[in-house]
């Protein structure tokens, strides 16, 4: 439920709202900048709350899914529906950094790291072994969801959940965009009046206890969500465009890292090159992923389907098939 409660729109007639998209897109175009600048050796300014863009586009993001991941339905189905967008196109792109890396011999990797990648703890288990740096935040999200489970379950578990964020960030890479992600927790879970003012609460107490990074990534994750649900439209002119390019976001981030890696690497950096040919390269690799994620989802969920066939002939508790989301969430 949003803030501001316009009418549903023909443009996104499921009640998807084009000012989140929009979101979307200035999250991923903050991301790009902050890697663009990165292989560049060209240190971006720190904006908001002394935050690089990369913070910000991060924070953006998981502000968008702790909202989206408070809905209706069962949890169940909800998560798997979650992993299911994830973990095809990670599974994909990893596979694309991991021969990448062997065939330039640019990191050493073991089976153990492979497995570890795959699972989404690389990060945890090898830390600066990781091949493809930018694939904690999988390791991020899958955090984030898996603290939703309860929330969703309980909306008073955030009671609980806010201030053990306060102890547990310092051991989880990046934990401090999980601020954000359980802003976007409240403001879904409460009542549109009420929302703002329990999130408020929350960064005070946060702030209270010395959590700095804590405060400043939830004070981007509350204003992309007052902007995203009241502030912007839920309407814009070519709602299709919009659609097709907030539902590639995570497609490009998976992608967009090495591709501008490999531009930098052949012209030396120059930062106009890389921001022009590794966007590009990125766009095209992203159509490809995007295309390949769809096929290993369908596969995925033709299989879980036969399991659940499988189940109710042996009278075996079946596994619930989510429907394919219409929206990148």
């Amino acid at each position: 439920m949003s803030f501001a409660q316009a009418p549903l729109s023909k443009n996104y007639p499921n009640g998807r709202e084009a000012g989140i998209d929009l979101l979307r897109i200035l999250a991923i175009a903050l991301v790009a900048w902050q890697h663009i600048a990165s292989v560049c050796d060209t240190p971006p300014p720190k904006w908001l709350l002394s935050l690089d863009p990369g913070q910000i586009g991060v924070a953006i993001f998981v502000a968008i899914a702790g909202y989206l991941a408070i809905s209706p339905g069962e949890t169940t189905r909800w998560i798997l529906s979650r992993l299911l967008k994830i973990y095809p196109a990670f599974w994909i792109a990893t596979i694309v950094v991991l021969l990448a890396n062997y065939l330039a011999g640019y990191k050493p990797v073991s089976m153990s790291l492979i497995a570890s990648q795959l699972l989404g703890t690389g990060v945890i288990t090898h830390g600066g072994d990781l091949v493809g740096v930018h694939f904690w935040f999988v390791t991020l999200i899958l955090i984030c969801y898996a603290i939703a489970i309860p929330i969703r379950l309980c909306a008073a578990s955030l009671l609980m959940i806010c201030p053990m964020a306060i102890a547990a960030y310092p051991y989880i890479p990046g934990g401090y965009q999980i601020a954000p992600f359980l802003i976007g927790c409240i403001i879904k879970s409460a009542q549109p009046a009420l929302g703002p003012a329990l999130a408020v609460t929350a960064l005070f107490l946060w702030w209270l206890s010395g959590a700095v990074l804590l405060v400043q990534t939830g004070v981007v994750g509350l204003v992309t969500l007052l902007l995203g649900t009241s502030a912007l439209p839920r309407d814009l002119p070519c709602g299709a465009l919009w659609k097709y390019l907030s539902d590639r976001t995570y497609c490009f981030y998976l992608i967009h890292g090495p591709a501008y890696l490999g531009v930098a690497s052949f012209f030396d950096k120059s930062i106009l090159i890389v921001a022009t040919l590794g966007t590009v390269f990125s766009a095209i690799a992203t159509i490809s992923l995007f295309n390949a994620e769809n096929v290993l989802s369908l596969a995925l969920r033709s299989l879980i389907t036969q399991l659940r066939t499988w189940h109710i002939a042996n009278n075996i508790p079946a596994i619930h098939v989510p429907d394919p989301p219409a929206s990148s969430s």
